[in-house]
């Protein structure tokens, strides 16, 4: 790769999508990040009283990637 290939991933308007569901599968939270140019993001949902507890899952997604990353959490 020549250096001038190179690019920071936050340098042209990417944003980063997420949705939160909870342990029932219930939607909590969806909307988008901006991502910076260090290829940093940021974001904020509320977990809502009426939310099932146990293992929720939040799906990220990058403008232009072929599959999104889950990661879970545990709501108590």
């Amino acid at each position: 790769m020549r250096l001038s290939q190179l690019a920071l991933v936050g340098s042209s308007g990417i944003t980063v999508g997420y949705q939160v569901t909870d342990a029932q599968g219930t939607q909590l939270a969806t909307g988008k990040a901006a991502v910076n140019p260090l290829g940093g993001f940021d974001f904020t949902f509320a977990v809502p009283a009426s939310a099932n507890s146990g293992p929720a899952n939040v799906q990220l997604s990058l403008d232009g990637a072929s599959l999104p990353v889950q990661t879970g959490h545990q709501v108590q």
